[in-house]
């Protein structure tokens, strides 16, 4: 997992690791790493989009399109960058 290759950089054992972000981010900081490990600049060229799922059979369903204006907004005003800002 990304967390245990995290352990495994930060004791040396590795010189270099690869993964996700903010997930990373957020592990770094949770670990307490922030002071061992350096994220560097570099960006893939490719974009990973997310999706959140949603079952056809849920009740959830109803208010899918309620959740894809709510997500919107909170893309559109900021919110998000605001979020992953904190853990950058």
């Amino acid at each position: 997992t990304e967390v245990q290759m995290l352990h495994v950089l930060a004791l040396g054992r590795i010189d270099i690791l690869i993964g996700t972000d903010p997930n990373m981010a957020y592990e770094v900081s949770r670990l307490g790493y922030q002071d061992v490990l350096e994220p560097t600049a570099w960006q893939p060229s490719d974009r990973t989009e997310l999706f959140i799922a949603l079952s056809r059979r849920s009740p959830v369903m109803e208010r899918a399109g309620e959740i894809e204006r709510a997500m919107r907004q909170l893309l559109d005003d900021g919110t998000i960058s605001t979020i992953l800002g904190a853990y950058r």
